[in-house]
């Protein structure tokens, strides 16, 4: 059951869920083999993920990112390096205006609406194939 509830709390939790999971079952991590420092620096890279993703901002202030991945100023720099070492995102740092400019963030989840998106995206490439080929098939050869 603590493995499950931890599972949820991964896959669609924030750092406050994985809090109250450690306070609601504070033996749960060490019973289950997971460090709770390590754990702690995963939902925070997931917490990034989410920032990323569902902002939908090119541009993350390094102060929004601290919040929202609880912490300090001074550790954006180092979170954004692990994400992008995990392949989690691509971005680039600017320090000089202390953004982070994303350019791409993976997703926590990919449920029915993504694949949706995902049949539909599908569907219009073979349709742009189709008619390529079809071009190209209907062009004259030169001998």
């Amino acid at each position: 059951a603590d493995a499950a509830c931890l599972l949820g709390v991964f896959v669609s939790g924030s750092l406050a869920d994985l809090a109250a999971f450690q306070k609601e079952r504070p033996a749960a991590l060490a019973e289950l083999g997971i460090d709770g420092g390590a754990a702690r620096r995963k939902m925070q890279l997931l917490s990034l993920v989410t920032l990323a993703h569902d902002a939908g901002a090119v541009e993350l202030p390094f102060a929004r990112v601290a919040g929202a991945c609880e912490v300090a100023l001074d550790e954006v720099e180092e979170l954004v390096f692990d994400a992008i070492g995990a392949a989690l995102v691509d971005a680039r740092i600017d320090e000089v205006r202390s953004v982070v400019v994303v350019s791409r963030a993976l997703r926590r989840t990919f449920g029915p609406a993504e694949w949706r998106a995902l049949h539909a995206q599908l569907g219009q490439w073979r349709s742009t194939i189709q008619a390529v080929v079809e071009v190209v098939g209907s062009a004259p050869v030169a001998v």
